[in-house]
């Protein structure tokens, strides 16, 4: 008999430990989840392009940039001038990681190849207070 009580009691408390709590539950919480296909990649970048849609800046100084994605040699696939000052910029930072990340589980799964030349960061400007990469394109091969 004590042998089933025992039973009892630890099988009912590995269901309770399974079980969501309201702090599990809503720890994801007005987080977008994004999946590694053609359609997560474009709904990802779009977000970040709409978290940085206001560029405005008064000098060169307001401005910067930031990889997103990853080609399948390696780096990052672009660079993005913004403004940090108008910029939720750890928001920023963690979809450019999620972007980076599923932008490598995509190009593995679907054996994606691209050019092997490295994209060095571009300077940035503020070009009649908008914060813009400086023309020309600068890579490595």
């Amino acid at each position: 008999m004590k042998n089933i009580i025992t039973s009892l009691l630890l099988l009912t408390s590995l269901t309770l430990l399974g079980c969501p709590n309201s702090e599990n539950t809503n720890s994801n919480a007005g987080q977008t989840s994004y999946k590694a296909s053609k359609e997560g990649l474009k709904s990802l970048y779009d977000d970040i392009n709409s978290l940085i849609e206001d560029k405005s800046c008064e000098a060169h100084s307001d401005c910067a940039t930031i990889a997103l994605g990853a080609r399948a040699c390696g780096g990052p696939e672009s660079y993005q001038a913004y403004a940090p000052r108008n910029t939720d910029v750890q928001k920023l930072k963690s979809l450019a990681q999620q972007l980076e990340t599923l932008n490598k589980t995509y190009n593995k799964e679907n054996q994606v190849m691209s050019i092997c030349a490295m994209e060095i960061e571009p300077n940035v400007q503020c070009v009649q207070n908008q914060c813009e990469k400086v023309s020309g394109r600068n890579f490595i091969q």
